[in-house]
């Protein structure tokens, strides 16, 4: 006797959303998840880089090392164009990262600030605002030097 095998068709569920695009919230949430079972607990001091250039704003907070642990700039905070460029924006992105660092139970933090962008301090004073102690606060903005001049020739 054969057997034969039985298909059943099955309705398409459309209100079922993909696992490969999730919304914004679903990702933050994972990725938070993420956060917390990797550093939660494991690390009090850490290093925030900002980058305050002329067109952005981007945040990244480091281990002691240099090793990333979590990055933020304008357009992971849903700005594009010139919005990316305003105070509000440079608060919004650091006060994303202010939540990763509260989250992970981080005391204090250095922060280095590096470029001549317009928002420069609002990131330190979103973050001292959120009762997170600041150890240090250094500029790492590079200048271009092109060396001395060259000596004259000498005319005789």
């Amino acid at each position: 006797m054969k057997k034969t095998a039985i298909s059943v068709k099955r309705k398409k569920d459309s209100t079922k959303r993909s696992e490969t695009k999730l919304d914004a919230s679903a990702r933050r949430q994972k990725l938070e998840r993420e956060l917390v079972k990797k550093y939660k607990g494991k690390l009090s001091n850490a290093v925030v880089n900002i980058a305050a250039l002329s067109n952005n704003c981007i945040i990244n907070l480091c281990k002691l090392n240099g090793e990333s642990i979590f990055q933020s700039s304008a357009g992971k905070v849903g700005m594009s164009g010139s919005s990316s460029t305003s105070p509000y924006t440079a608060e919004r992105t650091a006060s994303e990262v202010a939540d990763v660092i509260t989250l992970l139970g981080i005391l204090s933090v250095e922060v280095r600030i590096r470029g001549i962008g317009r928002n420069r301090d609002l990131p330190i004073k979103v973050i001292a605002g959120r009762n997170i102690k600041i150890t240090s606060i250094r500029d790492i903005t590079t200048w271009a030097f092109g060396g001395t001049d060259p000596a004259n020739i000498r005319h005789t």
